[in-house]
């Protein structure tokens, strides 16, 4: 069988710290939240070929405010 191969997020080289004693499941439930978030907000769909860098950019930077804002440390 052919399986796709899973195309990387943008925010996969962020490195995301729980600060207040977030479980592995709730940062992956954030994250994907925070994601979906920027998705909306920016116009950036990370799985199209056509994203313009500025707009990757752009959705790096709100998925890490949201991230930071729900309690991680992100770089």
């Amino acid at each position: 069988p052919s399986y796709a191969k899973a195309s990387r997020s943008p925010t996969d080289e962020l490195v995301i710290t729980a600060e207040r004693g977030q479980t592995a499941t709730q940062k992956s439930f954030d994250r994907i939240d925070c994601e979906r978030a920027a998705i909306s907000r920016t116009g950036y769909e990370p799985s199209s070929p056509e994203a313009g860098a500025v707009k990757k950019a752009d959705y790096v930077r709100d998925v890490s405010a949201c991230l930071q804002g729900k309690g991680y440390g992100v770089r």
